[in-house]
């Protein structure tokens, strides 16, 4: 089972991430929800795809292995919806326009996934290799297509508006590298599966990127003591104006 190694790690990489992430708490905004989801999808697709492996390598029926190829193909695009949607929240849109949009992929999305489960999967195993085609799997292939430049645009747009900020564009320059990483492993061996790690690697990357939560933990909370301060130091300015007035 030499093609395990890499899912292997992807699905560490995964569940370090949702301790990492989890077992602290969080400041709830768009981005870090976005987020959560997207590596709670990935443990679930990283864990799918071992287990995809190992039945397939066990010698599992072939139409059982196509329907964890369907659900595979769903979470991978579910997890590049998720991408696009986190990828538009940093632009800032208009609410209306940014809520237009999300509806949009949203049904686009849901529309994939209902032709997945409806199409029929090819699923091929030579020895160690295991591969996939088929109506399903074109589909999913085209919602990749589609939302993979959108991300990759909305991201270069998001660092020239920020001032050249290249910070939230490094994932998808380490995800489009490690794609073409990818494709070059598979050509020269093809029993190795490199979409797990993949996606596990850009979300390590994408955890150093997004908006530190502990820090931003940390200034809310010198805010709130602070406007403590200043209440406090307003209401003993009143009291002793209060009594002075007495006083006199």
């Amino acid at each position: 089972m030499n093609g395990i190694w890499l899912p292997g790690a992807a699905l560490i990489i995964a569940v370090f991430l949702d301790i990492l992430y989890f077992s602290k708490k969080n400041v709830k905004n768009e981005e870090t929800k976005l987020y959560s989801r997207l590596i709670i999808f990935n443990t679930a697709y990283s864990f799918l795809g071992i287990l995809g492996y190992v039945y397939a390598m066990l010698g599992g029926d072939l139409y059982i292995l196509g329907v964890m190829q369907s659900f595979y193909l769903v979470m991978m695009d579910i997890m590049i919806f998720y991408m696009l949607i986190y990828s538009l929240e940093l632009i800032k849109l208009d609410d209306k326009l940014f809520k237009k949009l999300n509806l949009l992929f949203l049904i686009f999305t849901l529309i994939v996934v209902f032709f997945i489960f409806l199409l029929p999967i090819n699923t091929i195993v030579k020895g160690e290799t295991i591969d996939v085609g088929g109506p399903a799997y074109y589909v999913a292939m085209i919602e990749v297509v589609l939302y993979v430049p959108l991300i990759l645009i909305t991201c270069i747009y998001y660092a020239f508006k920020d001032n050249f900020k290249l910070k939230k564009l490094i994932p998808n320059i380490v995800l489009l590298l490690m794609f073409i990483f990818g494709l070059l492993l598979r050509k020269y061996y093809p029993e190795v599966i490199t979409e797990t790690f993949v996606f596990s690697f850009y979300f390590l990357v994408m955890y150093h990127t997004i908006e530190n939560p502990d820090i931003k933990m940390i200034n809310e909370l010198i805010l709130q003591r602070k406007l403590i301060v200043l209440r406090v130091t307003f209401c003993l300015l009143c009291h002793m104006r209060l009594e002075h007035h007495l006083m006199q």
